[in-house]
């Protein structure tokens, strides 16, 4: 890569820094855009890692050698944000001991769990093939698992029990049983292929699962038993040895700003603070008695809510999205954007279209269950227009390289679906209906809620139960509700904090374009701003929404 371009080379560098994830290669759909000739999985031994850490040093140092002052704006944008990037991806390899951990042992298998294309015979014995090398995945994380212990790293027993209690569901299951097996007898119905040849190939994954993966699994699971009697009851990263540094590091990758831990902790308690004001206020407005607790009082507006029927959760939702998407007229300079379908589903949650145009977004709905009027609206917003959907699909569009749209950064993501809640209430689209407000309000207060929860379990040594106490009593929402999230702040630490943290900061942009604009100012310019920019760190976006640098 010594004679590229600059261009040139942030388009090879990155691709070849992608390829070390194929797994996640394959989840984008991206195998046949970055040549990934052969599908695999991602190797997680510590080698391979320490490798890994090595290709983003040496790209690191490549990237310097270029010089900035040679280039157009549009370059100069993409050679901060690919420093930025690189930067703080090194930042997080440095812990590796912390990068995986013993929740991969019930993930593990996933690949094989349709991942892997398969759609031919040929396919199927390369998926065999590659089935084979499993039981090293195996070893691997053993391996790594026993490196942890050595460092002071167990998991928390709250969430080892529950792996233990996964993987000896999983390793007591025959071999037809076994979840492999079972997709890749389906997968095979699915193709055209003999009957006897789709025998021949689950007999040989049977075989496989009995004498070569099972007997892996079990010995990983024995030796998960043996550190349940020390898993510690504390759930926080700062018990462990470099734990806190950790935490500062991931902390800083999903607020993508400099914003410290204790900043960060206030400004969840100052927007936690507010938004219980006006939740007092509403309540107040609409008759409650505000000396009940919070719980008390939603648990009162859900039992006089308006239910939406289970069969009538979908069409429901696509009248949100309908009149969402006419109320984007007064606020967006609209963009052409692939169609949202709202999907029948056992969760809530949002698929992006695909980058080709073969598939449209999904916005999937729990629909097992009436539920109540009041809590769809901020939720539609959110995930679907003009939160996630809008957002994802026109950063799709934008001609950037893809080292500009791939990466996800949470501040700008999740902060934008959090601020077009807030930006939906201000314009009417909840049509002054103060209980789809308290609805937008109680989550509004849990993203806070989770901010310094987030911080409280991994740097001030909060329990699992202080956690959940303190996210119940502050949303009114449930502990069993809330108990997931609480989950997040061990597996995912400081993800939840960008929520938040990344809405406050596209207000205060909004702010200072207001008062440096006046009357000039246009809020639908501004979103195209934001959104025609492409996911960038907090320190980035405000950058190029600076008069000064435009």
């Amino acid at each position: 890569i010594a004679n590229l371009s600059f261009d040139e080379f942030i388009q090879y560098s990155f691709h070849q820094l992608l390829l070390r994830d194929p797994e996640q290669v394959l989840q984008e759909g991206r195998a046949e855009e970055l040549n990934l000739i052969a599908p695999t999985f991602t190797d997680i031994s510590i080698d391979y890692q320490k490798q890994t850490l090595t290709f983003y040093e040496t790209t690191l140092l490549k990237l310097q050698e270029y010089d900035p002052s040679a280039f157009n704006s549009a370059q100069k944008l993409h050679y901060d944000f690919y420093h930025w990037w690189l930067t703080d991806q090194i930042s997080l390899r440095n812990y590796p001991q912390f990068r995986t951990t013993a929740l991969k042992a019930i993930n593990l298998n996933n690949f094989f769990l349709g991942l892997y294309p398969v759609d031919s015979a040929n396919s199927a014995n390369q998926y065999l093939s590659e089935l084979a090398k499993l039981p090293l995945q195996y070893d691997a994380l053993l391996h790594i698992l026993k490196d942890r212990k050595e460092k002071g790293i167990v998991e928390p027993d709250v969430l080892l029990g529950h792996i233990v209690d996964q993987f000896t569901q999983l390793t007591s299951l025959s071999a037809a049983d076994d979840p492999i097996n079972q997709h890749f007898s389906q997968v095979l119905t699915d193709i055209e292929i003999d009957g006897d040849k789709k025998q021949e190939l689950l007999q040989q994954t049977q075989t496989l699962i009995t004498d070569q993966i099972r007997p892996k699994q079990i010995n990983l699971k024995n030796y998960l038993e043996t550190l349940l009697p020390q898993a510690p009851t504390e759930i926080g990263l700062s018990q462990y040895p470099e734990g806190e540094n950790y935490y500062h590091a991931i902390l800083a990758h999903h607020l993508t700003s400099s914003m410290t831990v204790n900043e960060a902790y206030q400004t969840g308690e100052s927007e936690l603070a507010q938004v219980q004001i006006k939740i007092n206020h509403a309540f107040e407005t609409l008759g409650f008695d505000n000396e009940l607790s919070l719980a008390e009082r939603y648990a009162q507006l859900a039992e006089s809510a308006v239910m939406v029927a289970a069969d009538d959760v979908v069409s429901t939702f696509e009248d949100l999205i309908s009149t969402a998407e006419v109320n984007l007229v007064d606020v967006f300079n609209l963009n052409s954007i692939p169609e949202l379908v709202v999907v029948a589903s056992h969760q809530d949650g949002y698929y992006p279209a695909a980058a080709n145009g073969s598939a449209p977004g999904q916005f999937v709905v729990d629909n097992r269950f009436a539920r109540p009027y009041f809590e769809m609206p901020s939720l539609s917003y959110h995930e679907g227009v003009p939160g996630h959907h809008y957002q994802s699909s026109i950063t799709q569009s934008l001609q950037l390289p893809l080292l500009r749209t791939q990466p996800r950064l949470n501040a700008y993501v999740e902060g934008w679906a959090l601020y077009v809640e807030k930006l939906a209430h201000e314009h009417g689209w909840y049509n002054g209906n103060e209980r789809a407000n308290l609805g937008r309000l109680q989550w509004e207060a849990l993203r806070a809620a989770r901010l310094i929860a987030d911080i409280g379990v991994n740097t001030k040594n909060w329990t699992w139960d202080e956690a959940i106490s303190f996210m119940s009593d502050n949303t009114g929402l449930s502990q069993g509700a809330v108990s997931g999230f609480a989950a997040r702040f061990v597996v995912n630490p400081a993800q939840a904090t960008a929520y938040t943290t990344g809405m406050l900061e596209i207000l205060a942009l909004r702010e200072e374009a207001q008062q440096q604009k006046g009357a000039y100012f246009n809020l639908a310019d501004f979103h195209q701003a934001i959104l025609g920019s492409g996911p960038l760190p907090i320190s980035l976006l405000r950058e190029q929404l600076n008069p000064a640098n435009n």
